[in-house]
């Protein structure tokens, strides 16, 4: 079995908000000393839309149980660009985020 992952979003004061895995793609990056970066696609109509609000707080789990790790946090982020685009069939609009990683707050100091 491969690895699984899930996001839990929080709004911008820590505050859970949704738990989803019903995303389109992911991709992350983890980096030492410099943001890292988040990207992943969800359906317009999903109810993960609602809560991807400007600064809100996104953690990534992960989990991989034929080497035996359970859920664990492999990265979190901050949802900074929201773009509405089309799929590859030209049907359904999709919400495609950006969310890189704490230390891109330091970037603007």
């Amino acid at each position: 079995m491969p690895a699984q992952y899930k996001i839990v979003l929080y709004s911008s004061a820590g505050v859970k908000q949704h738990e989803f895995v019903d995303f389109d793609f992911l991709t992350y990056t983890k980096r030492l000393h410099v943001p890292g970066n988040l990207r992943f696609r969800v359906g317009a109509n999903s109810v993960a839309a609602q809560y991807l609000t400007d600064r809100a707080q996104v953690e990534v789990y992960r989990r991989n149980t034929a080497v035996g790790l359970d859920w664990y946090v492999d990265y979190v982020g901050l949802v900074r660009d929201d773009v509405l685009e089309q799929d590859e069939n030209g049907r359904d609009m999709v919400t495609a985020l950006r969310c890189p990683g704490p230390l891109h707050l330091l970037e603007h100091r």
